[in-house]
């Protein structure tokens, strides 16, 4: 899905890659791209890579706006997110956490920013999370109003 050009998208929950390797359909993929000024997507809960594979990119000045964040949500599941580009703003309300069972990578570079209303954990609920952060380029921002928290039942935290 792509939101561009000032469109905007208001959902309670969404889950990209919601199934995983089992069943007849094979591992589902989702990819929601929110691009330039004015694009907007807003969410209760958002569920980046349940079981299958999810992408969340947020570039030239889009913004999305949800109270809980999962990135790698599941066993199996694989979830990436970036924000890229001044303007570019994602504002969680409430806890993040990349890689909960699964992996999930989150990557803010070329002064994109990410607010984080409450806790974040990376490597959150299970031995076998993998949870990777990366904040790079001048102006690039990851503002926690609460404790980061990483590796917390032996997973793996970048």
């Amino acid at each position: 899905m792509n939101i561009s050009n000032g469109g905007s998208v208001n959902t309670r929950g969404l889950v990209l890659g919601h199934v995983g390797e089992s069943g007849p359909f094979g591992r589902s993929a989702g990819i929601v791209r929110v691009e330039g000024p004015g694009s907007q997507l807003t969410a209760v809960n958002m569920h980046i890579g349940n079981y299958g594979d999810g992408t969340l990119l947020i570039s030239q000045g889009g913004r999305v706006a949800n109270w809980y964040t999962l990135i790698g949500a599941e066993r199996g599941g694989t979830g990436r997110a970036t924000v890229s580009g001044a303007g570019s703003l994602w504002t969680m309300t409430g806890e993040t956490q990349v890689g909960g069972y699964g992996t999930g990578e989150l990557l803010i570079s070329d002064r994109g920013q990410v607010r984080t209303g409450s806790l974040a954990t990376i490597a959150a609920l299970d031995s076998g999370s993998v949870g990777m952060v990366h904040v790079k380029d001048p102006g690039s921002i990851w503002d926690i109003a609460s404790n980061l928290n990483m590796a917390v039942f032996s997973g793996q935290a970048t």
